[in-house]
């Protein structure tokens, strides 16, 4: 697992860049931690399992990223933590390793985001967030349109409808 980290204490090594060609399966591994680790306050272990259920990385897991705006947050190589903007304005994945939850990373991958976001001309954001999630983007100025439940192999998950309005500055 690594040491532990204070919080909101960023590692020293720690290198924000473009998703690439190669972070596919890294950037899988920490989706599945992330989901059956780190969410396990929120949904019970059925619905990470249906989040989560499986070990191998589908086909179309790193084009989707490739097609993206995405960045990754990169540690003693390792990759901690990851981001996905789409073209329409969803951040659509946002992980980050349970070992480094509260040491900034994820604040770091969101700037990066937003400010793409900007650089695209977007002028609103988008999200369907987790529970452990809500609270960051809230945070953040993001406002809740509501709570929704999704289906996922049998499983009924509660997330959060979000946006956020971006200034033209």
């Amino acid at each position: 697992m690594g040491p532990r980290r204070l919080p909101n204490s960023l590692p020293r090594d720690l290198t924000l860049r473009p998703f690439a060609k190669g972070d596919g399966a890294a950037s899988f591994d920490v989706f599945v931690d992330a989901v059956r680790n780190g969410a396990k306050e929120h949904y019970t272990t059925e619905q990470r399992a249906a989040w989560a259920p499986v070990d191998t990385m589908p086909a179309t897991w790193e084009d989707r990223h490739l097609a993206a705006t995405a960045f990754v947050a990169e540690s003693e190589r390792q990759l901690e933590g990851f981001m996905t903007l789409t073209a329409e304005g969803v951040i659509d994945m946002a992980f980050v390793r349970p070992s480094a939850m509260g040491t900034g990373i994820t604040a770091q991958l969101y700037e990066k985001t937003e400010e793409a976001a900007h650089a695209s001309g977007l002028t609103r954001l988008t999200t369907e967030a987790s529970h452990l999630a809500r609270p960051f983007f809230l945070r953040r100025g993001w406002n809740l349109l509501g709570a929704q439940t999704v289906q996922k192999r049998g499983q009924t998950l509660e997330n959060f409808r979000m946006e956020k309005h971006l200034s033209s500055s």
